[in-house]
């Protein structure tokens, strides 16, 4: 299979992909066009890529810095088509909207964009194989988890007001959504965000739970204030991070 058939080149293992990974790879591409006749390297040429909504954020990155950046870099041009208004220039691009990579924040359901990169040949295949390596970060930099736990804990693991799954997401970096449909004795706990996040999380919910079924018959909960939950459970996230960190990656 020559380098040049591009459409046909995979990175195996996707759940184990790195960023590392996918930048050698363009390197290693961009150096064999880079050894093409000149000629066909500098000629004008028009690239589309199809880009998944929920990747959408990662390929135009904070305030279109991530777009910028490719520009720059590939000296191409890069427009971004949505069922949002177009973004003509990456230098144009304010898209708070569509920053995905908030801590805490679940990645929203977002129309599919055509991404069109503009420019020499040679300039082009670069700037294409970056947005793909930007695709592959971002495909294993986010994932989602399900884990159930007993109905009646529900609103321990919240906490008052949400207090305690809110420190969770911004402790852990990720997005918690705790179910409250089920009909049997269990419900869902939904968590999406990096895998050592997720990690951190479900330990974190484990010990919870744990503390609910241990608590003594005299003990509320609920009666404590929010400085007292908010040190206790810091503790809590300090040890069990610890732990982790000991421990060999399950990832």
């Amino acid at each position: 299979m020559a380098l040049t058939d591009l459409s046909r080149w995979k990175v195996a293992g996707l759940a184990l992909a790195t960023s590392s990974a996918a930048i050698f790879l363009v390197k290693l591409i961009s150096d064999h066009f880079s050894s093409d006749d000149n000629n066909n390297n500098t000629k004008s040429t028009e690239f589309r890529i199809v880009i998944p909504g929920d990747k959408v954020g990662a390929v135009i990155g904070r305030k279109g810095r991530t777009l910028r950046r490719i520009e720059f870099e590939t000296q191409t041009i890069l427009e971004l088509e949505t069922s949002k208004p177009k973004v003509r220039s990456s230098s144009e691009a304010s898209t708070d909207e569509w920053d995905l990579e908030d801590i805490g924040e679940e990645p929203k359901s977002l129309p599919n964009g055509v991404l069109r990169i503009h420019g020499e040949r040679l300039n082009v295949e670069k700037a294409k194989l970056a947005v793909e390596a930007i695709l592959i970060e971002a495909a294993v930099k986010r994932i989602r988890e399900i884990i159930t736990i007993p109905r009646e804990t529900i609103g321990w693991v919240i906490g008052k007001g949400g207090e305690s799954v809110q420190r969770m997401k911004i402790q852990c970096g990720v997005h918690i959504n705790v179910g409250r449909e089920g009909t049997g004795d269990t419900e869902e706990v939904s968590i999406c965000g990096p895998p050592d996040g997720i990690a951190l999380a479900k330990k974190l919910i484990s010990c919870k739970v744990a503390k609910f079924y241990n608590r003594s018959s005299d003990f509320r909960p609920y009666r404590r204030s929010f400085g007292e939950d908010a040190e206790g459970e810091l503790e809590e996230f300090l040890r069990v991070r610890e732990e982790l960190q000991q421990e060999e990656p399950e990832w």
